[in-house]
């Protein structure tokens, strides 16, 4: 593991103290390019959160822990939560701009994340039961549709697939019609008497 990324482990973790860690930052060069060597997740915000509800660390800790994290290159943000991850840095970071860090809102934004992570994960547990649902299917039209990634909109089955494949809303027919060909059967009441005449002629 590098220097850099056990430091910013120790960011995202609060494993030491915050002034050792902030002095550890300064070492680094600030000027990064890549990818981030850590991912900022919703679980680091909620931990420290409650450590501040035990008392075991105070608001100034966690502003300055926040300013730390905020504009850095080398650290992402969970893409999943994205939104919600800039907006609670922020808040964390400027309180002054924001209001004041109390246990109410701590509170508060430990139930947004809850909230925000019950939704990943309903999202997640439902894609399996769609994928299912489209590999029973035996109608034609829909099998060629899923290898396209394109999706009925009155059929949520196929919506993941398309999602997935990030398809634009342009690209999607409104409607897509079946038409049922009829085929018209043979008519064989000719052919029958014609037939029984010829049988008739043989017996006389």
């Amino acid at each position: 593991m590098s220097n850099r990324k056990n430091v910013l482990r120790k960011l995202l973790d609060l494993s030491a103290p915050i002034d050792d860690i902030s002095t550890q930052l300064r070492k680094l060069e600030w000027d990064y390019e890549g990818e981030g060597e850590v991912v900022l997740e919703p679980k680091h915000i909620s931990n420290v959160l409650g450590r501040y509800l035990k008392k075991e660390l105070t608001k100034e800790d966690i502003e300055h822990w926040s300013n730390l994290i905020e504009c850095r290159e080398d650290i992402e943000f969970d893409g999943k939560y994205l939104e919600l991850i800039k907006e609670l840095i922020f808040k964390l970071a400027n309180p002054a701009l924001e209001g004041n860090i109390t246990s109410k809102s701590c509170k508060e934004w430990q139930s947004q994340i809850i909230e925000a992570q019950k939704k990943v994960e309903g999202k997640t547990r439902e894609f399996p039961k769609f994928v299912n649902k489209i590999k029973k299917t035996r109608n034609p039209l829909k099998q060629t549709m899923i290898k396209k990634g394109i999706f009925l909109k009155k059929d949520p089955s196929l919506k993941a697939v398309a999602k997935k494949k990030k398809i634009s809303k342009d690209s999607i027919p409104k409607k897509t019609v079946l038409k049922k060909v009829s085929i018209k059967k043979k008519d064989t009441s000719n052919i029958k008497k014609k037939k029984t005449d010829n049988e008739r002629n043989k017996k006389k």
